[in-house]
């Protein structure tokens, strides 16, 4: 008898799902409320990729990258510029 994670069709179970979309927003939500940003940003990558239909893991990441971005405004302005790339920013040119 298998069980746990690794067991077939268990890991496609809705309920499981569930739990496994919020472990990457509680993860998520607590390093960006330490202040770790990119580590934070870097944890959404494979929620997203595990839960592409997830809309709050795409929210949280949006919001990550603007504070990333509101970060890096006036003393990194290339990171600021990947976070806006990164976010779909559209920016104004410089005049």
């Amino acid at each position: 008898m298998r069980t746990g994670l690794g067991s077939g069709d268990s890991e496609s179970s809705p309920a499981l799902q569930v739990v496994i979309s919020g472990a990457f927003v509680t993860a998520t939500v607590n390093l960006a409320d330490q202040g770790d940003l990119a580590l934070a940003l870097e944890i959404l990558a494979p929620g997203l990729l595990r839960h592409p239909d997830s809309s709050e893991l795409a929210e949280l990441r949006q919001e990550v990258l603007v504070r990333l971005m509101e970060q890096r405004q006036l003393s990194d302005p290339f990171g600021f510029l990947v976070y806006a790339e990164l976010a779909g920013a559209e920016l104004s040119p410089v005049r």
